[in-house]
């Protein structure tokens, strides 16, 4: 990445772990290392990132060749799907100490989203720049670096045991990027009435869902419904909620089965078919693709600790720890 010709590979980041499920954020302290450090490969990733560079200087460098110096401590933001690397100048005699943060959006997203959420939440943010530094000292630098701190602490003392704490952080992250460097297309509020009869067909998508979840549900049936183009019914769930039609009906259909495991007494069985699943093999496969466990480990795991404790809204993602 020296020159404007200079060739370069860059590869996608996995995200997925050894056992097929999703890792939905990133966080790593990486104090003292010494220099010079040879730069990171060229990478892409769906997640947001935040680094912050303490103790020296460094660079962000992205694949359009761009360079943009951090200084002691200095925020990078870089947005989902850009290829970029950081780069630690050989000449630099100090020790420096780096703090990493990504998260992904679909780690915030809600089981019943509001208007907001379908704004600025299910659809993609734009920034007023994919790739900025938060300058130390600026008037936006207090707090996100405190934001950012207080991510490391937490993750610091419980490691996998924060998802709760640690989304509420990223969602005050998030809001963050909403008030200062979001772009004026996710500002304006929904313009035309199309985009507005659009919303508000998926918000009733999705309400149609939570409440039918256990029954045959089809998107050829409710592109039917809401009199539109089966195909023109696909592109806009997607894009309104960033996952196609059957990813959102299965994960859906999976947070409901968590909540029966843990508050009634019935079969995992009786819970695959009441939850909209005609074969127990394809439950038990997709409840361990999205929760790291069968069901009726799961079960065994936390109906104990459930007790007492009204039915709950989130897809429960064990840590390493616990697979």
């Amino acid at each position: 990445m020296n020159s404007s010709n200079e060739k370069y590979i860059c590869a996608a980041e996995s995200e997925i772990r050894s056992d097929g499920t999703k890792i939905y954020y990133h966080i790593r302290n990486e104090s003292n290392f010494p220099l010079p450090i040879t730069t990171s490969p060229v990478h892409t990733h769906s997640y947001y990132e935040l680094v912050c560079v303490k103790g020296g200087v460094a660079e962000l460098r992205l694949a359009s060749n761009e360079r943009l110096k951090m200084n002691d401590g200095d925020i990078a933001i870089v947005a989902p799907e850009v290829a970029h690397t950081m780069h630690y100048p050989a000449q630099t005699v100090e020790k420096i100490s780096q703090y990493l943060i990504k998260f992904s959006p679909q780690f915030l997203y809600p089981l019943y989203p509001l208007n907001s959420d379908i704004q600025y939440l299910l659809q993609p943010l734009q920034l007023t720049s994919p790739y900025l530094i938060v300058r130390n000292g600026s008037p936006e630098y207090g707090e996100l670096h405190s934001l950012v701190m207080q991510v490391i602490d937490l993750y610091g003392k419980r490691k996998d045991k924060c998802e709760i704490p640690l989304r509420a952080y990223f969602l005050l992250i998030y809001d963050y990027f909403i008030r200062n460097i979001m772009s004026d297309a996710n500002r304006s509020p929904i313009q035309t009435e199309t985009e507005k009869t659009n919303a508000d067909m998926i918000g009733f998508v999705i309400d149609y869902i939570d409440k039918h979840f256990g029954e045959a549900v089809s998107m050829q049936q409710l592109a039917k419904r809401c009199n539109v183009n089966y195909s023109y019914f696909s592109v806009l769930f997607q894009k309104y909620t960033n996952q196609s039609f059957r990813d959102y009906l299965i994960h859906i259909r999976i947070e409901k089965a968590q909540e029966m495991l843990l508050h009634t007494s019935k079969s995992v069985t009786a819970v695959a078919i009441d939850c909209g699943f005609d074969n127990i093999s394809h439950f038990i496969k997709k409840f361990r693709e999205l929760t790291g466990m069968t069901p009726k480990v799961f079960r065994k795991n936390y109906q104990h600790v459930s007790n007492g404790v009204p039915d709950g809204n989130i897809l429960y993602i064990p840590s390493d720890s616990e697979k």
